[in-house]
């Protein structure tokens, strides 16, 4: 009877053994499998042990699918809202050598991140000397990141100097929107107040624009814009020489297909 239980025993534990073995192969296969499921900006988030990132999930799909263009070229970024600097980390890794992060902070502690490959320039994003100081002292940029003090009038103030410092064909990206909404941002649900709203108004000045109504140098060189949850992205027109014209418009609207009644009436 020993000798069974004692059978039994070393069979229950060679069993227990391999069990383990199996669910260690299984859950490593599992953490595998989520790791490739993962584009580059996740997993590095998502296994980042150096300073402090903030993201929501879904931000990692929309940077990657407007961003991944730029990988392993010369990329100068401004990103607005330095905080812990983990971010800027993140897109060096990113895009690779040829990035250089130009950052926009009010706390003069984002200063001790400055390197060879960022600057941080202290001020406040809503001050319009300021930035046209910011864009003096910066080439540039393919990509700007508001991620700053997500308040309305920050963002308004901020699109509307910087626009004219992207590179034809670059990218703006504001986020974390819902902010808007909020009252420690100064919002509150069914604002009229927020980023969305003015985004929408430029939309419609978008559409005006082919009747002649708008003479608005951001609209003429947007090409295209973009609304996710809590990201807006407007990308600018690719060239100069594509950018709309108010003479290229009119001539498209005075062609023979486009009806008088289509136009918007001045009553």
């Amino acid at each position: 009877m020993g000798e069974i239980a004692y059978v039994m025993a070393v069979s229950m534990y060679e069993l227990s053994k391999f069990i383990i073995v199996q669910y260690k192969n299984l859950l490593s296969g599992c953490i595998k499998y989520i790791d490739y499921m993962m584009n580059e900006l996740e997993y590095y988030f998502y296994n980042n042990e150096s300073r402090v990132i903030h993201k929501w999930d879904h931000y990692f799909e929309i940077y990657e699918r407007y961003f991944r263009k730029y990988v392993n070229t010369t990329v100068n970024i401004l990103e607005i809202g330095v905080q812990n600097g983990g971010s800027a980390e993140m897109w060096r890794r990113y895009f690779g050598y040829g990035c250089k992060v130009y950052g926009i902070d009010v706390d003069n502690r984002c200063k001790q991140f400055e390197s060879e490959w960022m600057s941080v320039h202290i001020g406040d994003q809503a001050d319009v000397n300021f930035l046209n100081r910011v864009k003096d002292m910066c080439p540039k940029f393919d990509i700007i990141i508001d991620d700053g003090g997500h308040r309305t009038e920050q963002m308004v103030v901020s699109f509307e100097s910087l626009f004219d410092h992207l590179k034809f064909g670059g990218t703006y990206l504001v986020e974390d929107l819902h902010c808007n909404y909020l009252p420690q941002f100064g919002g509150s649900i069914g604002t009229e107040n927020s980023f969305n709203n003015y985004i929408r108004k430029l939309c419609d000045s978008y559409h005006l624009y082919s009747f002649n109504c708008v003479d608005n140098n951001i609209i003429k060189n947007i090409n295209c814009i973009h609304a996710y949850e809590s990201v807006m992205v407007i990308e600018k027109c690719l060239d100069k020489k594509v950018s709309k014209s108010l003479d290229r418009k009119s001539t498209r609207l005075n062609s023979s297909h486009v009806s008088e009644s289509r136009m918007p009436s001045s009553a």
